[in-house]
């Protein structure tokens, strides 16, 4: 089970580090405004997240064969508690993928954090454009909900 359970820990690691290296790529593609690219890359990234999907379900049932087969330890037992009852000899493994699992998740979340904001820096920087192109002018005031007033002039008079 201990075994089953570092394997798991090991996978989700892998996994979260292939997001990391995902989101490295998006970061790029998103630099270049590679919207190809990016729909690639977003079908990878979905594909990486059904994985962490199943490999998330797969540790909680290693968790209930361990919670069945051990009274020290139940479903509401911490990590620490459970790794503090982990049988001496999987304990320095069972930390290690533990940490591993963390760091990469931790990484990879400050990697996505970074991109949505590019993104969002991005859209606004396009719609400024198309804005200015089609001649709409924002207002000074703010209106319902907090949005900005945009007005647009009328670039010519089209009578059907």
């Amino acid at each position: 089970m201990w075994d089953e359970l570092i394997n798991v820990f090991s996978s989700l690691a892998d996994a979260y580090e292939h997001v990391g290296a995902i989101a490295g790529e998006k970061r790029e593609a998103l630099t270049q405004a590679d919207t190809a690219r990016l729909k690639k890359i977003s079908e990878e990234e979905a594909r990486v997240v059904d994985e962490i999907n199943q490999l998330e379900t797969g540790r909680q049932k290693v968790i209930a064969n361990i919670v069945g087969s051990s009274a020290d330890i139940d479903q509401m037992s911490s990590m620490r508690e459970t790794l503090e009852r982990c049988p001496d000899a999987y304990r320095e493994r069972l930390v290690g993928e533990v940490m591993r699992l963390r760091d990469a998740m931790m990484a990879a979340s400050k990697m996505e954090q970074g991109n949505a904001t590019m993104a969002k820096t991005a859209i606004g920087f396009t719609e400024y454009h198309i804005n200015r192109i089609g001649g709409a002018a924002v207002e000074p005031g703010y209106g319902d909900g907090g949005q900005e007033i945009v007005s647009h002039s009328k670039n010519f008079d089209f009578k059907a």
